[in-house]
């Protein structure tokens, strides 16, 4: 189940949580991440989701509108 984050604008403390959550309720789903690194977020939250149980992260480094690069 792939969590996106369009606007870059969650703390890394609130995706491990929203991560927390849905592994919580659905342990049987592979959490994916999707992060786009809008305000420069993007690898915290991608680290604190894999410690939180998310396997599949995918960041992108520059914001979406500069054409973003994937990681």
């Amino acid at each position: 189940m792939p969590l996106f984050d369009g606007p870059g604008a969650m703390s890394p403390e609130a995706f491990a949580q929203l991560v927390g959550l849905t592994g919580a309720l659905a342990p049987d789903v592979e959490v994916s991440l999707h992060r786009l690194n809008t305000f420069g977020l993007a690898v915290g939250c991608a680290v604190a989701a894999v410690r939180s149980g998310a396997p599949l992260p995918h960041n992108c480094l520059m914001p979406q509108r500069s054409r973003s690069l994937a990681l």
